[in-house]
């Protein structure tokens, strides 16, 4: 049974402790960001250090900043310390090297620099140690697997560590995770791999390691019965084609740079520069496309005499990039009820991963759908590297944080549906790179900005749903000039002044919210122009002046709301008479405005609109009752 209450700690935020199953009390302190709760920001407290007791030390996903206490080295019952996914800086204390009984150290995706303290490395009862995402730099310890023999989940990837990879590494013997990737390590890689026979994921992509035509590692990585994922892109590693590795013990992706055509020829679309990010087919000796296409040096009997390779892996078929891609938006994942994330391994193709969507010819992720899953974390940038993308569904979720910039890179993307999630910052400044974008949906999250008047150059666009967030400024004219848009939703935000008259321009508007502001000035008498409108919502603003008279013109008019308004009636009340050859309409809202009928101030009813009956006629229209569904 899982207990609560409050803790109370010298901060502004009251922290929760949750104490688990049959923990001491005051043993476990969580307050990682989940999907029921806001995340956390300020400095991490330096008096969690007088938590004597403290067993587990959870903080992972919230927004805290600074640097990390030195304090909390003191806390020598410490087993459990996760600061993942902060924005903490500076350098890791090296203080930390006495929590002597630690077993889970987890300081991923922050902006820490310099070095990792050697005291940390000399913890023997750390099983998972991950620093990922990071600016640390130095090189790995040659004695890293003899000081940390109980690992099992290492991770260094995505900073600036150099030298060699230890050897030392397979005295670690129950591993199962290994991921070195995206730093400057140099040298060769340890032909000693094999020992690792708990092996599952292994990473070293994108350093700088050379083979020297030796790939032996390879043949004792075949020992690893267990391995699913192996990763050797973007490195210097060469293979003479004479040495004894057979295309059936192991899948080789060749390097798709001369000779090889990447999947955008012929399809009218953009070229990639980068090359190296394709990876099709297996490595067999006799069907090699030509690495050095008009150097007679590079050929011998027919047959390359040295083969550069990009990557190794285990699958065929497969786009490096899009994977690492798709791996970083599964990183940020910090609640997955559905356990959705659980099977987006090598176990199967990407293109079969749950949400993803592939196109059938050149298997590029073309949409990304994890909508309503009851997922919580924030937005990776690396999901720019989905070139292909068009439709990016993640709705009715708790993703929080802002909509990285990078997103703007997608310049395929017709789809972009974010609504109904926690999202803060502005709107990315450059989505209008995005020209083929027919939808934009973020209703429901916690946006602000002003609106970027620039959204008007979306010529394609469909949908614009910017409702229930806390966007300031004015309605941009500009918005008028998007003659394919058919959902305009701008409720409930902080909008103000006039309502441009050239949204009137929208001929083929449906659907106009703009309820739950702050305009003012008065309704557009060109708003008729929109012949299209089903449902006109400018209700709770400070609208003032007459009711255009020609309402009646909107013939598909279904819901209309113009109430709690300052609306008059001084060009009187022939707008309902025009009203009346509005034959589907079912909602008409007038109510709290300061309309006149029959010389006298027309009663305000404080209830709800009520519904337009079938028996409703041209009679009970000019009565002006205020508010009729």
């Amino acid at each position: 049974m899982r207990l609560k209450y409050k803790h109370c700690l010298p901060s502004r935020l009251a922290y929760k402790l949750i104490l688990m199953g049959s923990s001491p009390p005051g043993t476990v302190l969580d307050i990682s960001a989940t999907g029921e709760e806001n995340s956390l920001g300020g400095k991490v407290n330096a008096e969690f250090s007088t938590l004597s007791r403290l067993q587990v030390l959870q903080l992972a996903g919230n927004n805290f900043i600074g640097t990390i206490p030195p304090s909390l080295g003191n806390i020598s019952s410490l087993l459990y310390l996760s600061l993942a996914q902060n924005h903490l800086t500076g350098n890791i204390p090296t203080e930390l090297g006495q929590l002597s009984n630690l077993k889970f150290f987890q300081l991923s995706l922050n902006k820490l620099s310099g070095t990792v303290p050697q005291q940390l490395y000399n913890i023997s009862s750390i099983y998972l140690f991950s620093v990922a995402d990071n600016q640390l730099q130095g090189q790995i310890p040659p004695y890293l697997g003899l000081s940390l023999p109980n690992l099992e989940f290492i991770s260094l990837a995505i900073n600036k560590f150099s030298g060699p990879i230890p050897t030392s590494i397979v005295n670690s013997s129950g591993l199962g995770t290994l991921d070195m990737s995206v730093n400057a390590l140099t040298g060769p890689i340890p032909n000693n791999l094999g020992s690792l026979q708990n092996l599952q994921d292994l990473n070293f992509g994108n350093n700088l390691l050379e083979s020297s035509n030796d790939l032996s590692f390879l043949t004792s990585l075949t020992n690893c019965t267990m391995l699913s994922s192996l990763f050797l892109y973007r490195n210097n590693l060469t293979v003479a084609t004479d040495q004894s590795i057979t295309e059936q013990s192991i899948s080789i992706g060749i390097r798709g740079t001369v000779g090889y055509i990447p999947p955008e020829y012929g399809m009218g679309q953009e070229i990639s520069t980068d090359g190296d990010v394709y990876s099709y087919g297996k490595y067999a000796p006799s069907r090699v496309t030509c690495p050095g296409h008009g150097d007679a040096n590079a050929i011998e009997n027919g047959t390359p005499r040295n083969l550069k390779l990009d990557h190794v892996e285990s699958r065929t078929t497969r786009n490096e990039t899009e994977i690492q891609a798709l791996f970083a938006v599964k990183a940020r994942i910090l609640v997955d009820p559905y356990k959705v994330f659980s099977s987006w391994n090598d176990t199967q193709h990407f293109c079969n991963w749950p949400g993803v969507a592939c196109g059938r010819r050149h298997q590029r992720v073309t949409a990304l759908n994890l909508s309503s899953l009851k997922l919580a974390g924030d937005l990776s940038p690396y999901i720019a590297n989905l070139t292909f993308l068009r439709v990016f569904d993640l709705r009715n979720n708790n993703f929080r944080g802002p909509i990285p910039q990078e997103a703007t890179r997608l310049r395929r993307l017709e789809q972009l549906i974010l609504a109904n999630n926690s999202f803060q910052g502005e709107l990315p400044e450059n989505l209008t790179r995005c020209l083929n974008l027919k939808a934009v949906d973020v209703n429901s999250n916690e946006l602000r900005g002003k609106i970027n008047p620039a959204l008007g150059s979306l010529s394609m666009l469909q949908v614009l749903q910017l409702a229930f967030n806390n966007f300031i400024g004015t309605i941009p004219p500009s918005l008028g000039n998007i003659s394919s848009l058919l959902y305009l939703s701008l409720k409930q935000n902080y909008l103000e002044g006039n309502i441009p008259s050239e949204l009137g321009q929208l001929s083929n508007l449906k659907f106009l919210q703009l309820s739950l502001n702050n305009l003012s000035g008065p309704i557009p008498t060109s708003i008729v122009n929109s012949s299209r409108l089903v449902n006109l919502d400018m209700a709770l603003n400070a609208l003032s002046g007459p009711i255009p008279k020609n309402l009646g013109s909107l013939q598909n008019l279904q819901f209309l709301n113009f109430g709690w308004n300052f609306l008059d009636s001084s060009n009187g009340l022939s707008f309902l008479t025009s009203l009346t050859n509005c034959t589907n309409l079912s909602f008409l809202c007038l109510s709290q405005n300061k309309l006149i009928a029959n010389d006298e101030l027309v009663k305000r009813e404080r209830g709800h609109c009520q519904p337009i009956g079938e028996e409703a006629s041209e009679a009970f229209l000019r009565r002006a009752t205020p508010c009729h569904q």
